[in-house]
């Protein structure tokens, strides 16, 4: 474990104080001579599964903020944002200790930045691996400025975090069924929104890995547990409430493949992302 976190909170404008990536307790170093970002986020109880692993999605939202972090300082002046994601699990990930994960860029050019994230447990070794596509965006006069800062510290002190929760909860998530198949809604507030009050990335990874393992469970009976998930990011979600829908595509021996899709059904129902995750009994 290469990483030691810095000892105090970073002052930031984003992300805001009680936001999900300070929730989260994440810290990112991307400072290192040897061209390698490194991140940090405990492995809570308020992480876990059915299966009490903790959940495919929340370690996408810590590769998410990684590879997000590194590609702004490649590019910089100019901007990025995520044009899709695939992260999968290699083993299940237990509740102890503290997650690191490593970035490294494949490619920084013109028009994309890709990134190669590994995320690892400091009690059974590599848990999950996560491949990030951004677009790269020309700086324009509205274009946001990135942070300077190449290491961060987001947990806050322990008197000023937001109440522990499970993350579902944290989130706002609501389990409804349809015609249609099952969903997971959530409302738009400030504890999951982006730099530019849109849903943050990590968190359209965390509702589409969960409304996908929640209709495998429906589909075998079972808890289960997620193993893949790649999405593709279309559009920013900025009114809500959101719907995360999972459509079963093939069950087989334990095992549920699901289309997912997250929609803004405040804005004519647009979607914002889609993709296609995998879920097992756990």
């Amino acid at each position: 474990m290469g990483m030691t976190r810095p000892g105090e909170s970073t002052k930031l404008r984003y992300p805001a104080s009680g936001q999900v990536l300070r929730w989260m307790r994440l810290a990112v170093d991307i400072d290192g001579d040897d061209g390698v970002g490194h991140g940090l986020m405990p492995a809570l109880d308020d992480y876990v599964d059915a299966a009490g692993s903790l959940r495919l999605g929340t370690m996408s939202v810590l590769a998410d903020y990684l590879a997000g972090v590194a590609a702004l300082q490649a590019v910089i002046p100019d901007w990025t944002v995520t044009h899709d994601m695939a992260i999968h699990t290699m083993q299940s990930c237990p509740p102890e200790g503290e997650l690191e994960a490593e970035c490294r860029l494949v490619r920084a050019g013109r028009n994309n930045v890709v990134s190669e994230v590994t995320v690892t447990s400091p009690v059974v070794g590599e848990v999950a691996r996560a491949f990030v596509t951004f677009t790269r965006l020309p700086r324009r006069d509205d274009t946001p400025a990135a942070s300077p800062l190449k290491r961060v510290n987001l947990a806050e002190p322990l008197e000023v975090e937001a109440p522990r929760r499970h993350i579902e909860e944290a989130c706002g998530f609501r389990f409804e069924q349809g015609s249609a198949g099952p969903y997971i809604e959530f409302d738009h507030s400030p504890f999951v929104q982006n730099s530019v009050r849109a849903i943050q990335g990590g968190v359209v990874a965390l509702s589409l890995e969960r409304a996908a393992a929640w209709a495998a469970e429906l589909a075998l009976g079972a808890p289960c547990h997620s193993k893949d998930l790649h999405l593709h990011y279309l559009a920013l979600g900025n009114a809500g409430p959101f719907q995360a829908r999972a459509e079963v595509l093939r069950v087989e021996a334990g095992r549920v493949t699901s289309r997912v899709a997250l929609h803004d059904t405040g804005n004519d129902d647009r979607l914002l992302a889609l993709g296609v995750a995998t879920a097992a009994v756990a």
